[in-house]
């Protein structure tokens, strides 16, 4: 997992600036508690959840 405040592997952008990966994916990947079912319902949109799973697929989640 890489450090909270390291750009997000997904790469998304806000306004012009790569977001931390707290704020971004890691807030959907973090949580070995909750299952992933879960998890992907609190994504708010398709992007989101794609790029959340192309970050965990990268990060071997």
């Amino acid at each position: 997992m890489p450090e909270p405040h390291l750009p997000c592997p997904c790469g998304r952008k806000l306004r012009g600036k790569l977001l931390a990966h707290a704020d971004c994916c890691g807030r959907f990947l973090t949580d070995a508690q909750t299952p992933a079912d879960v998890r992907a319902a609190r994504v708010p949109d398709a992007e989101t959840l794609m790029r959340s799973r192309y970050t965990a697929f990268g990060l071997g989640d």
